[in-house]
């Protein structure tokens, strides 16, 4: 399976001069834990970095930045970006976002624009349905072999 067929499309952003107040606000609205941190230009979204719920709080609390509404999202962000490409394949995905520690990965297309978010959660829900299925095989040849000697 591509990525592009399970990330998600509406993907919530921020610039990296917002304030982390307004991130944090934008998480809270869209029920999300990150935002994807987006450079634009002519029309163009193209990701610099991701800001997590727990970057808000590490820079905060124990960075000590004391000024939610002018702290900005640049100086929480995280701005190594793990990022997949649309035709990527899920199971690659996996093996990036484990080998580097992540549970969210933008996904761009071929002009390095944002297009969705795939997440750890993502995966594992399309990975279980699958494995639903393969019981499922196995359910029925049991159920074939009863039938054909019972």
């Amino acid at each position: 399976m591509r990525v592009v067929d399970l990330c998600s499309k509406n993907v919530v952003t921020a610039t990296e001069d917002e304030s982390l107040f307004k991130a944090a606000y934008q998480m809270r609205e869209n029920h999300v834990g990150d935002v994807v941190v987006v450079r634009q230009k002519n029309g163009q979204r193209r990701p610099v970095g991701i800001l997590t719920d727990r970057d808000i709080v590490t820079a905060m609390v124990a960075v000590g930045e004391d000024d939610f509404a002018e702290t900005t999202v640049a100086r929480a962000m995280s701005d190594v970006l793990i990022m997949a490409r649309e035709d990527d394949d899920l199971v690659e995905i996996l093996n990036n976002m484990q080998a580097n520690g992540v549970r969210r990965v933008p996904v761009i297309d071929t002009d390095d624009n944002l297009v969705g978010i795939v997440t750890y959660d993502d995966i594992l829900r399309e990975l279980s349905g699958e494995l639903a299925k393969l019981s499922q095989v196995v359910d029925a040849e049991v159920a074939r072999e009863k039938q054909k000697r019972p």
